[in-house]
């Protein structure tokens, strides 16, 4: 045990010798704005209601609908609940946009609009800022 602690402070000044001299901070070109903590009973909420296990594209639909009207409570001062608050609106708005875009049943999220597996939809989903595009998976 004691070996650990004492290996731990050599690698970690060892690594800290190698390191490259620190740079200015990055400009911030943007404002962040951050949801307001309350936001989260919310997107849970509307992440339940129409994103879980079984889904139609009306209710996702639905959810992607909720998600827009909370990015109106903006919060007034950073904090850590506001910043997991916009975190977690950004990974459900993500996952929304990937299960509206994907029209079969795959795995255990069932779309009761679209019941069957389809080798059409073999592939990868990628969600990013941009938007969503499907890359397949060679057979």
């Amino acid at each position: 045990l004691l070996e650990g602690l004492v290996f731990a402070a050599r690698i970690g000044a060892d690594l800290a010798r190698s390191l490259p001299p620190q740079g200015e901070p990055a400009d911030q070109d943007r404002t962040v704005v951050l949801l307001d903590p309350s936001t989260r009973q919310d997107l849970t909420r509307a992440m339940t209601d129409g994103a879980g296990v079984l889904r139609t594209a009306q209710s996702l639909a639905g959810t992607a609908k909720a998600l827009a009207e909370l990015e109106n409570r903006t919060s007034s001062a950073p904090s850590p609940a506001a910043w997991e608050a916009t975190g977690l609106h950004a990974v459900a708005a993500a996952l929304v946009a990937a299960a509206a875009r994907r029209e079969e049943t795959r795995g255990t999220h069932w779309r009761e609009d679209f019941p069957d597996v389809s080798d059409a939809w073999r592939g990868h989903l990628v969600t990013a800022l941009q938007g969503t595009s499907f890359r397949p998976v060679p057979a």
